[in-house]
């Protein structure tokens, strides 16, 4: 499950130690980020699906989860259609490296990535609340889920 703090047993701040043991290792690699940078990138098997988890100062500092079979309490997910997201109030949006990101209070610590390209839609909403929200084409979706620890 993926709630706030982490994905099954992968918990944002655990140390890299402590995730090896609870889980298999995938991974552990140096990549580059989107910033031009490097950082240390481990996947770890969760059930039958992975998740990343990105490194910093020896421990998890965010989760990235792409796998449809990996989903929050209320199910949502990869795949999940954004007007589902929005049936509930308190949605927002905004571009976070060159994507579009929605996010709920209500969800501490979770954002979702959606498969909207604003470049590619001269009608974009500027206002990327509720209202902006639903204006986007139906077949947006959820393409990953950040999770980035409540607090943080």
């Amino acid at each position: 499950m993926v709630e706030g703090n982490g994905v099954g047993k992968l918990r944002v701040g655990m140390s890299v130690k402590a995730a090896k043991t609870s889980m298999p290792l995938v991974s552990d690699r140096t990549i580059a980020d989107d910033e031009g940078g490097s950082m240390r990138s481990m996947h770890l098997r969760i059930g039958v699906a992975t998740a990343e988890a990105e490194v910093v100062d020896g421990k998890v500092f965010r989760v990235s989860v792409r796998n449809p079979t990996l989903r929050t309490a209320r199910g949502f997910g990869v795949g999940t259609k954004l007007n589902e997201l929005l049936r509930e109030p308190g949605w927002e949006g905004g571009f976070a490296e060159g994507y579009l990101f929605v996010w709920n209070t209500k969800y501490c610590g979770l954002s979702f990535e959606l498969n909207f390209d604003p470049h590619n839609d001269p009608a974009s909403n500027p206002e990327w609340n509720q209202d902006g929200l639903a204006s986007l084409p139906p077949g947006t979706r959820v393409q990953s889920i950040l999770v980035r620890g409540c607090g943080q």
